[in-house]
């Protein structure tokens, strides 16, 4: 076996091992070098070479030996090794059009730190990108760590990008033509991941929410924000222009003048608003009234979900999920949308998928920002972990 495959798959063994320990409780993630030479299929003395190799890098720690552990063997100490999560920080963003979301979590996905900053209507890329910086350094601040300590990052962001992170289509005008990316590593240590926003949301129920577990999934954002994506395998397609999954324009017609309806209940003069200001109600009033028990509220709520999920149904039809996952605020209504929309797919799905709530809420496009910087992290750890190194961050 070549030295650059041993070397990953050691790093794969010991990142994997600290993942399920800090997700399942499975373990404390830690080996002996017998016990890693063993899960690897090397000899001993080149589990030895390889994880001197990889402590010198900073990705893995040890423990001195302790003669009541157990594992101690005779002759020679057993060193205790294990992926050192807390070697550097992982960030992700969501740049929504009413605030600004930054998380940071180690490197095997636990997050530290979290901050949220408004943004006002109209305000400019410049200006949103100035609060996502006041987000993450508040969120690095939270967390104990640095901007140098940032190993991997990725942000969602309302429209599409290109893979350059430049935006080309969004409902917020003032990122149109922008390069999100570029703008975000003017204080970023690292290559930033642009993704849309509904495809990080999916990705995050596929990894922490409703969703995992499943083989396939239609994540439905009911809130300030309206979309859609879906899974397959635990991947997101994107299609020719990088719109797969998008809401049609027809039908985003039609639901515009639902979200009307619905945040009219909120008192608010809506006839009097331009559309992008009318959008910018927050339903949450209503979707809490519903939760409540008030019977117009519920009846607004349950009327908006089954308009979306009309919108959505062919969406649903072509991929035929295991489970559609509704998220955004509408799940602070309860099981009203959830129930309307399982009712609307009832009638014209095959098979009818099972209809879930997300636990993750507004918050899911930062976690699926995460997950994306994660799975870049990853890749570059099972890859070449000689790539990057502490000492280059300090």
């Amino acid at each position: 076996m070549p030295r650059k495959l041993k070397v990953a798959a050691v790093m794969r063994l010991l990142y994997t091992a600290q993942v399920n320990a800090a997700d399942d409780g499975c373990g404390d993630g830690r080996y002996t070098v017998t016990e890693i030479a063993q899960a690897v299929g090397i000899s001993r003395p080149t589990a030895e070479d390889v994880v001197d190799a990889l402590i010198a890098q900073g990705w893995l720690a040890e423990a001195a030996p302790n003669p009541g552990d157990g594992r101690r063997q005779a002759g020679r100490p057993a060193r205790t090794i294990w992926f050192d999560a807390q070697a550097g920080c992982v960030v992700g963003v969501d740049l929504g059009p009413h605030w600004v979301r930054a998380l940071v979590s180690d490197l095997v996905g636990s997050v530290i730190g979290s901050a949220e900053y408004p943004v006002a209507e109209g305000a400019t890329a410049r200006e949103r990108i100035a609060a996502a910086r006041t987000a993450i350094t508040e969120a690095l601040h939270l967390a104990g760590r640095e901007f140098g300590q940032v190993l991997a990052a990725a942000a969602a962001t309302v429209g599409i990008a290109q893979a350059d992170g430049r935006i080309v289509r969004s409902t917020v005008p003032q990122l149109m033509g922008h390069n999100i990316s570029e703008m975000l590593g003017e204080f970023l240590p690292v290559p930033v991941q642009i993704a849309n926003d509904m495809r990080a949301a999916a990705l995050a129920e596929f990894w922490k929410g409703a969703a995992a577990g499943s083989g396939s999934a239609v994540y439905l954002h009911v809130g300030r924000r309206l979309g859609s994506a879906y899974l397959i395998d635990g991947i997101s397609p994107l299609g020719h222009h990088g719109a797969a999954g998008e809401i049609p324009p027809q039908s985003g017609h039609r639901l515009i003048d639902a979200y009307r309806k619905l945040v009219s209940f909120t008192g608010v003069d809506v006839d009097s608003l331009s559309q992008e200001r009318m959008l910018g109600i927050d339903p949450l009033t209503v979707f809490e009234a519903a939760q409540r028990g008030e019977a117009d509220a519920g009846q607004a709520v349950a009327d908006f979900a089954d308009e979306f999920a009309s919108g959505i149904e062919g969406l649903v039809i072509t991929v035929d999920p295991e489970v559609v996952v509704v998220g955004g605020g509408v799940v602070v209504a309860g099981d009203i949308a959830a129930d309307a929309i399982r009712m609307r797919l009832a009638q014209v799905c095959v098979f009818e998928p099972r209809v879930a709530l997300s636990p993750l809420g507004e918050s899911a496009a930062a976690m699926g920002a995460l997950r994306l910087a994660l799975n870049e992290l990853e890749e570059m750890l099972f890859s070449n972990p000689f790539a990057h190194t502490q000492t280059e961050q300090d």
